[in-house]
């Protein structure tokens, strides 16, 4: 398959099925929604957060604003009655081209609102992500499969972080990551272009996603 045949491929599957969330329980990715997508997901997560005594509901809203910029909004309502909502932006500064990794500068919390774990500092990173494998039509023999690796400072742990996601199917894909120093696995089912629903563990707990994908 040529370079370019490789690129329209990438395309097509992460457009038609999106199964690659733009984050993973609010892991960063550089599965960007693109110009005009909304990315909408509500998150359940069977996990107090630290100083918590709850479970936590998560709602997200990843908008692309344009090719070079995304901002997302996250709202947390933890079942103790605490809610903290922040607002994260990431720039692509080089996109993601046949054989070339992408690079991403984000900043989680821009404006330094109160969040989880007594988090309220702006919290800067770097990522990049890249398609290894992007067969025309993923199977269980031969699945799509997207590196992430990126690092990030005080909310992302002053540590690496990412994973590896597959797509084994046009509606079947999984992934396996480790954030702020806990390993986390998802399975996602798309039921359709625009609906998926995902299971997985966070830190050895479950949580459960609804993902719908659109555009503004």
């Amino acid at each position: 398959m040529t370079g370019r045949a490789i690129f329209v491929a990438v395309l097509v599957l992460a457009l038609a099925a999106p199964l690659f969330a733009g984050d993973i329980v609010t892991m960063p990715t550089g599965n960007m929604v693109g110009p005009k997508g909304v990315e909408l997901n509500a998150i359940y997560l069977n996990q107090p957060p630290s100083g918590s005594t709850g479970n936590n509901m998560v709602g997200e809203a990843f908008v692309g604003i344009c090719k070079r910029l995304e901002v997302d909004v996250l709202y947390d309502n933890v079942k103790s009655g605490d809610n903290y909502t922040e607002v994260n932006a990431y720039v692509p500064v080089i996109l993601e081209k046949p054989g070339k990794p992408s690079l991403i500068l984000g900043c989680t919390n821009v404006f330094g609102q109160d969040w989880i774990m007594g988090s309220n500092e702006a919290s800067l990173f770097a990522l990049s992500s890249f398609t290894v494998a992007a067969p025309e039509v993923p199977t269980w023999a031969r699945p799509m499969i997207r590196l992430h690796l990126g690092y990030g400072n005080k909310f992302h742990g002053d540590r690496l972080f990412g994973g590896v996601q597959f797509k084994f199917t046009p509606n079947w894909g999984a992934a396996i990551l480790d954030y702020q120093a806990a390993p986390m696995y998802m399975a996602t089912y798309c039921a359709g272009k625009a609906l998926e629903a995902s299971i997985g563990l966070k830190d050895g707990d479950t949580f459960y996603r609804l993902g719908v994908n659109t555009k503004w």
